[in-house]
């Protein structure tokens, strides 16, 4: 009797066990879904010729890897090169025939005013040598077209990653967009994991997972879920071209499948001996939340904070606690915390900040499409600032991982004055940027004070380049220097931001004073030597006015293309140059 008892309990005891075990399983389940529907996947581009010809030489082998910037192919550059050559000759000629003319009007300037000849035939040589001038500009046009053709001869691996598909040899005529190989971006790798719909629920962006690659069980790694997709295509309902009617299968009633949706994961920290390839199969498990993976422990609240401030987007940004780890995505927002002293708290910024040599080794971050988001979301920054340049789409992208992003507007000169006092609020380190923020107001009120009672307002023009093509235009940050410092704008008119002037444009306007943003490494007066020689030596810009005169000045580029703490300087560099006589 007692065995027959004991039998039963133990047999109870199991069932308990495995009730209690199925149990447990599917509170895990529910709280941490896991598929083995998942595949690797990647970015490919495909590599195409954007010019006809033979293929003289193929520098890479099918499944080879490639640096970004590496040589591909080659096409013949013979028709090409021709082709230059003769652009060249006509921008040439265009030259000569807008210098007889300019000639010929400076000439007869002189007759018009003794009336020896009528103001008709003076216009009408004017008139000559302006549509003279706008043949420069086409044969200008023409001869890049020509230059881009030939370059497009050789093609360079747009980004680093495995040649693939490799499908032409030398001697291979190649046709413009015909595909002849694919690049695997080797940057780009990521994880489409496919939950059921049941499932997702229990999934959010940003949440950590861990996957197995078939058939290195014993190595997981980590991975972030970066997104979830929004929809499938079901053949259900797909319309048939025939009837233009949607196809409908029968389903039984009683049996419902749920829907797989793709769930986008990064991988982070790759094991050494792991390679992944577009196509692998993995497994992947929503992380359960231990000691171990869980979140780095909340900031300690500090005085002052939490606080919510309006950044310059308009937008609502609670910093919780004082930053302590700071990253930068702007070379405005770096000037920044190097001018109130707070660059020891920056972790990250981008490749084309300036930092001191004791910030040297300092991650740097691409920003260029979008930024690392993976690499950002890793560092675990208290704080990423960035400017009024970053897309609204990876500012979003970004909070909606659960970081502080706090924009800055660099909108004119009040506009750089806010963003210094509202990043000093977010930093807790208002004191710090009293005595920068009174500076560059006693430098807009010092340049004010010497301009109002000028007589004349001259006409400036700001060009990035001697080209004088992209220029400073309305509500641009070199703009409003201009207006501060008692100047016109002459392109004041071009509705944009960064025109591109032609030159009858500028030809037209005759600007007293040019300014052109430049790198002063060289040295100043070197630089703007440079600069002189070579709008001198154009036949059309050597007839400007400020050419003439030579009232040609040169800014460094630092100040002049980076709206930050820096305007004060850039507004007396300005006012210097429209103020010479």
């Amino acid at each position: 009797m007692m065995k027959k008892l004991l039998k039963i309990l133990i047999t109870l005891i199991a069932v308990a066990v495995a009730t209690y075990a199925t149990w447990r399983f599917y509170q895990e389940y529910e709280k941490h879904p896991w598929t083995r529907d998942g595949q690797v996947r990647a970015y490919v581009v495909g590599i195409a010729a954007r010019v006809d010809g033979p293929m003289v030489a193929v520098n890479v082998k099918d499944n080879q890897w490639v640096e970004e910037g590496a040589p591909l192919f080659q096409i013949d550059p013979t028709d090409y090169e021709k082709e230059v050559r003769r652009a060249e000759a006509a921008l040439e000629r265009s030259k000569t025939v807008a210098a007889n003319l300019k000639m010929e009007v400076e000439r007869r300037r002189g007759l018009v005013s003794q009336e020896l000849i009528s103001q008709e035939i003076f216009q009408d040589y004017e008139a000559k040598y302006l549509e003279a001038v706008a043949d420069i500009a086409v044969d200008e046009a023409e001869l890049e077209l020509a230059r881009l053709n030939l370059s497009y001869t050789k093609v360079n691996a747009p980004v680093s990653g495995y040649i693939t598909n490799l499908e032409v040899t030398v001697g291979s005529y190649v046709t413009t967009g015909q595909p002849l190989m694919a690049l695997v971006d080797a940057d780009s790798f990521w994880i489409s994991a496919y939950f059921r719909e049941t499932d997702l629920h229990g999934i959010k962006e940003g949440d950590r997972v861990r996957i197995v690659m078939m058939g290195d069980f014993f190595e997981p790694f980590p991975g972030v879920v970066e997104s979830i997709s929004w929809g499938i295509f079901r053949e259900d309902g797909a319309i048939n071209q025939n009837t233009q009617l949607p196809m409908v299968k029968p389903t039984v009633d009683w049996v419902r499948l749920a829907q797989r949706f793709p769930v986008r994961i990064k991988p982070l920290e790759l094991p050494d001996d792991i390679q992944l390839r577009v196509g692998q199969t993995v497994s992947v498990l929503i992380e359960p939340i231990d000691e171990k993976s869980a979140p780095p422990q909340a900031a300690q609240p500090t005085a002052g904070y939490p606080k919510t401030l309006t950044d310059g987007r308009g937008d609502r940004v609670t910093v919780k606690a004082q930053p302590k780890r700071v990253i930068s995505l702007a070379p405005s927002t770096t000037q920044w915390m190097r001018r109130m002293g707070l660059e020891s708290a920056l972790i990250g910024v981008t490749e084309h900040c300036e930092v001191s040599d004791e910030q040297a080794g300092i991650q740097r971050y691409p920003v260029y499409p979008s930024p690392n988001f993976e690499s950002v979301l890793g560092a675990n920054a208290d704080l990423i600032i960035t400017a009024d340049i970053a897309k609204d789409s990876d500012v979003q992208r970004l909070r909606d991982l659960g970081q502080t992003v706090l924009v800055l507007n660099n909108d004119g000169y009040d506009g750089i004055l806010r963003d210094g006092q509202t990043l000093a609020a977010a930093m807790g380190s208002e004191a710090d940027a009293q005595e920068v923020l009174a500076q560059l107001q006693a430098d807009r009120e010092a340049v004010l004070a010497s301009v109002q009672n000028r007589n004349l307002s001259p006409k400036a023009l700001i060009a990035l380049s001697p080209k004088l093509d992209y220029v400073a235009g309305p509500g641009s940050y070199p703009d409003s220097l201009l207006g501060l410092a008692g100047a016109q704008n002459v392109a004041a008119d071009a509705g944009a931001p960064w025109p591109l002037l032609n030159r009858e444009s500028v030809v037209q306007a005759d600007p007293d004073v040019i300014i052109v943003s430049q790198d002063l490494s060289d040295g100043e007066e070197a630089v703007r030597m440079r600069v002189l020689d070579t709008l001198s030596e154009d036949p059309v810009w050597q007839n400007l006015r400020a050419v003439k005169t030579g009232r040609v000045v040169v800014v460094d580029s630092k100040l002049m293309n980076v709206p930050g703490p820096r305007i004060g300087e850039a507004l007396k560099a300005v006012h210097a140059a429209v103020g010479e006589n």
